[in-house]
């Protein structure tokens, strides 16, 4: 979208229908309400409105542009009912008593992604799952694309780089495919220690594989037997809160 917008000119946007003008101007703001200080997709919303006066002002607070985002979706789909859920991120973003995190360790193997890397530590403070352990060849935590990602919940996680797995707890719970694997669902999370993921192209070394106390694998059916391993790991992560939540793990 953002190298799109760039070459979108003044031309080009008076001719697109109103329809079209709402649905860009709506992610726009939804961009400035995640992140006030995006300097860019202001400077967008600016430029459309010097192009069509038509266009409504920006609004400021966050209020106000969750009332913008809902009032550009509404004149999309008029006759549908656009869920009022910006004002609510926004509040258990700036949660004064936060939800502790668990005792769990996360090994990361070789995770070479920044986006990946970022997506896992944004899904662990998420579910406030525990601290987190990057092997050799990890991007670090300070990383364009991991800060990028991450949308800051780097800073209230625990990242311990270049870290020696051999000075975490056991057990050892690898996540791997694998006929010896059990499945994640029935799993029992309440033993604790660490859990390991592996590189995105050749998942978890054999090294560590030979070492772990357990495999475990979420049971997929389609024709690619694998996941984006930051998408496995939210996977797990919802798993082993649930647990938590019902008061069976740890």
């Amino acid at each position: 979208m953002k190298d799109d917008l760039k070459q979108l000119g003044k031309f080009d946007f008076l001719a697109l229908h109103q329809g079209a003008k709402s649905r860009i101007l709506a992610k726009l703001v939804r961009r400035i309400y995640i992140n006030v200080e995006d300097k860019e997709a202001i400077e967008h919303y600016e430029r459309f409105l010097s192009y069509d006066a038509s266009i409504p002002l920006l609004s400021t607070g966050y209020e106000g542009l969750s009332h913008l985002y809902h009032s550009l979706m509404e004149s999309v789909k008029p006759d549908i009912d656009v869920p009022k859920i910006l004002p609510t991120i926004r509040r258990l973003d700036h949660k004064t008593n936060p939800i502790p995190f668990l005792p769990w360790c996360i090994y990361l193997d070789q995770i070479r992604s920044g986006h990946n890397l970022g997506s896992i530590i944004r899904t662990t403070e998420a579910f406030r799952l525990g601290s987190i352990y990057l092997s050799n060849y990890c991007p670090s935590k300070n990383h364009k694309e991991v800060l990028k990602t991450s949308l800051g919940a780097e800073q209230h996680v625990e990242i311990y780089e270049n870290f020696d797995l051999n000075l975490l707890p056991r057990p050892w719970i690898a996540f791997e495919t694998s006929s010896n694997a059990q499945c994640y669902s029935s799993f029992d999370f309440s033993i604790g220690g660490t859990l390991i993921f592996g590189n995105e192209e050749f998942g978890i070394s054999n090294e560590i594989l030979a070492q772990a106390d357990y495999l475990v694998e979420i049971p997929l059916q389609g024709i690619k037997n694998s996941l984006n391993v930051s998408n496995a790991f939210a996977i797990v992560a919802s798993q082993i809160r649930q647990y938590h939540s019902k008061g069976t793990l740890l």
